[in-house]
């Protein structure tokens, strides 16, 4: 999925649970091998606004978002939308925040090579239909 140590190829879809050792596992993992820059996919699938469910392309240099494309067709999203997106360690801060909130349940797939997530779900309320997925 890594493509000159410049590219990731993720999907995640959220569920929370406690899952803290992993987190920082997979964590230390990613920091210890992190690109300065990289991109990768990213698709919500929760409850959310239309926008937020299409498909798109992350763009990030340093530690910040550059750039957010439609994955169907390249066009770009508009300005205003890049704070909706994270960065691959802007993802583990999301599962560290679900397991402060005390999410019910969080079920999370890492990469093994690198450790960023590969798909995440988080439940926040046993049997509620407000499950967060993503992929990226």
């Amino acid at each position: 999925m890594m493509r000159a140590a410049r590219r990731l190829g993720l999907v995640l879809g959220l569920v929370a649970a406690g899952c803290g050792g992993e987190i920082d596992e997979q964590r230390k993992l990613w920091e210890s091998q992190r690109p300065a820059g990289y991109s990768y996919r990213f698709q919500w699938d929760c409850f959310c606004p239309a926008e937020l469910l299409e498909e798109v392309e992350i763009a990030v240099r340093g530690a910040q978002v550059v750039s957010v494309t439609r994955a169907a067709d390249g066009s770009p999203l508009p300005a205003g939308s890049l704070e909706r997106y994270r960065t691959v360690d802007g993802l583990f801060d999301l599962l560290e925040e679900a397991e402060e909130r005390g999410a019910d349940e969080i079920e999370a797939t890492y990469d093994p090579r690198f450790g960023y997530p590969t798909r995440v779900s988080i439940d926040y309320e046993e049997h509620a239909c407000v499950t967060q997925r993503f992929d990226s």
